[in-house]
């Protein structure tokens, strides 16, 4: 099963204003970057062919292309980023999509959705709130829209309902963290400590 990973990551200097209150500006890129490092150690190390990084800040380009994963430097929407490359992922079987801030993925989770595809066209793993979409598997990998957002969970579910593909949602404890607000990054930062996890995006918080 021939896969890729998508990664679409807005300019950082626009990311995670909702930390603003205990986190300034550039700790705020850091923290970015930090997420990216342990989203990509754990792509890279997955069985997926190929990994994706869109952005239009050089510091996430320069980061991916260290991790020897391909780039494409466009300033778009999410969802945008996602379809422009719809021609490149027509190569592969499958697609993977998954933002920066969920830190806590293991490669474990890419692998057991990559096997869950054999058996359904699109696996949903969510947010802890049920809002929003944490990973989203497409078989084949522009079988349905992307509606990264606000609900976007709902609306993943209903699209891929409407096109008759065949749905999974898979529920990882790790993966439905994803870093918007500070009680994401408390859960974050204790599920760590409870399971003795090492992720790049502790360093920030171990040297303040």
């Amino acid at each position: 099963m021939k896969g890729i990973g998508i990664i679409p990551v807005k300019h950082l200097n626009y990311a995670k204003s909702r930390l603003s209150s205990i986190l300034n500006i550039n700790d705020r890129i850091k923290l970015c970057l930090l997420m990216l490092t342990d989203v990509l150690n754990a792509l890279t190390s997955s069985r997926l062919s190929n990994i994706i990084v869109i952005s239009p800040d050089n510091r996430v380009l320069n980061l991916a292309k260290s991790f020897g994963v391909d780039t494409v430097n466009i300033d778009l929407g999410l969802n945008e980023s996602i379809s422009y490359i719809k021609d490149i992922v027509n190569d592969f079987d499958l697609s993977i999509v998954t933002p920066l801030d969920i830190p806590l993925i293991e490669p474990i989770d890419i692998n057991k959705i990559i096997n869950l595809s054999l058996n359904y066209n699109v696996i949903i793993s969510p947010s802890h709130d049920m809002r929003g979409t944490n990973i989203l598997c497409r078989k084949p990998p522009n079988s349905m829209e992307t509606f990264f957002g606000d609900l976007s969970f709902k609306k993943h579910v209903d699209e891929a309902t409407r096109r008759g593909l065949k749905i999974k949602i898979y529920v990882s404890p790790r993966v439905s963290i994803d870093i918007d607000s500070n009680e994401d990054l408390n859960a974050a930062l204790k599920y760590c400590r409870e399971h003795s996890i090492s992720k790049q995006f502790i360093s920030l918080f171990n040297s303040k």
